[in-house]
């Protein structure tokens, strides 16, 4: 039998409603869900420094290219985290910045529950193929 620890999920979102549905959503999928009120809680937050990879689900806010550096510093300081933006759509950086700041990929608002789950299994399935 196959031992596979559970996943860490930072969540950081401000609408309540879609926060505490996604949140709940993890936890019924098995996953150790957390939500944190910005990205500098990764940063300088205990949670995140005894882990090796986690995922970040968060909400763009403006412009993403505000949140790039905290990004880059996160992807830098944890090469194996994966971040997953909420969007309305709108991609403002190229392929290139995305990758740089470890963003696997963009999910569009309004969110539907079923492609936050296929994203999830696309990331977990990345991270066995980076084991191997």
């Amino acid at each position: 039998m196959v031992m596979v620890e559970k996943q860490q999920v930072f969540i950081c979102i401000t609408d309540k409603i879609l926060k505490n549905t996604v949140h709940d959503f993890l936890l019924d999928l098995n996953y150790s869900a957390l939500t944190i009120h910005s990205l500098e809680e990764l940063l300088h937050g205990e949670r995140s420094m005894a882990l090796s990879k986690f995922i970040v689900i968060m909400e763009q806010r403006g412009e993403i290219k505000k949140s790039v550096s905290d990004l880059r510093q996160i992807h830098e300081c944890y090469t194996n985290s994966y971040v997953i933006v909420l969007n309305d759509g709108k991609i403002d950086l190229t392929a290139e910045e995305f990758l740089s700041c470890g963003i696997y990929g963009f999910l569009k608002k309004p969110l539907h529950l079923i492609e936050l789950e296929l994203m999830l299994i696309r990331v977990f399935e990345n991270q066995i193929t980076m084991q191997a």
